[in-house]
């Protein structure tokens, strides 16, 4: 990346910040992004309005749902690890009521901690890594999950509800 290529540096917390590198208008971008929670990764994705791509670099601790809105493309270098503390799963989309479209969630490795969530069971969704849902009569179009290693999920590793043209590719699970 040349220097003429880097358009925002923004500071995300304590040791984190992101950079967005490529821009074609006011409502697109690809961002990198160095952190250490998934607040670090949320506040990324909230930078750019549409079209965005962020590249997670490294390992985070993941204390709540990261939410991915539509056109929004997110490749994992490194690894999510659900923290104790999760009430959720660790990646889900933005607006289950309506539903999302275009979402990719492509490399990387999301580690479910074995976590114990209270009163989790087989059919409860907050007991999976990832969830993309929306409420009956709406749906979610062009879902997909490729080339992620999952593994230590309590319930489920990915679960589409209501997800119609989706794909799942090339994942591992364990």
């Amino acid at each position: 990346m040349g220097i003429g290529d880097l358009l925002v540096v923004g500071a995300l917390g304590v040791g984190a910040y992101y950079y967005l590198t490529k821009k074609s208008s006011a409502n697109t971008g690809v961002i990198d992004v160095y952190g250490e929670t998934e607040t670090d990764i949320q506040q990324a994705i909230n930078s750019t309005k549409a079209e965005r791509i962020i590249n997670v670099h490294g390992n985070y601790n993941i204390n709540s749902s990261i939410l991915l809105p539509s056109d929004t493309t997110l490749m994992i270098d490194g690894k999510l690890v659900a923290s104790n503390d999760i009430t959720g799963p660790i990646i889900k989309n933005g607006d289950s009521n309506n539903g999302n479209k275009n979402i990719t969630i492509t490399g990387g490795e999301i580690d479910g901690n074995n976590v114990n969530v209270s009163g989790c069971n087989q059919g409860d969704n907050r007991c999976t890594s990832i969830l993309m849902e929306a409420t009956p009569g709406k749906k979610n179009e062009n879902i997909k999950v490729q080339g992620t290693y999952l593994h230590n999920g309590k319930v489920r590793a990915i679960q589409y509800i209501n997800c119609f043209n989706s794909l799942i590719n090339a994942c591992t699970f364990k």
